[in-house]
């Protein structure tokens, strides 16, 4: 008898602690990490190298959103020179995406206005 009561009092105070254990479980105690933010330049870089290699992404969807981040941010000199360089070089170094390349300049291209000579200058 005594045996059967220490063992209901000693599961007690077990489910007890478990429910002080999940308490302090759930609180992170690790510092949070600052979000970066990365630069403009390297995020259109990034998209522009990685365009249609995603069956998940739609190609039309990822080129609309390069065009548009380009023609909006036009001004950054860092942005505008890197694009252009980076055009250049996945034409020589990756023909396969030359499609994919002449589709983002071709929807940049109208929102630049062609009175510029065709220069690009959104």
């Amino acid at each position: 008898m005594l045996i059967a009561s220490l063992s209901v009092v000693s599961t007690d105070q077990h489910k007890a602690d478990n429910i002080h254990n999940t308490d302090e479980d759930d609180y992170d105690r690790r510092p949070q990490r600052r979000r970066y933010e990365e630069p403009l330049s390297v995020r259109v870089r990034k998209q522009l190298l990685s365009v249609a290699e995603s069956p998940l992404k739609r190609v039309e969807d990822e080129i609309m959103i390069i065009g548009k981040t380009v023609c909006d941010n036009y001004e950054d000199p860092e942005l505008r020179n890197s694009f252009f360089d980076l055009v250049l070089q996945l034409v020589v170094e990756q023909p396969f995406k030359i499609p994919f390349v002449a589709a983002v300049l071709l929807f940049i291209m109208p929102r630049s206005g062609r009175a510029n000579g065709g220069r690009l200058s959104c």
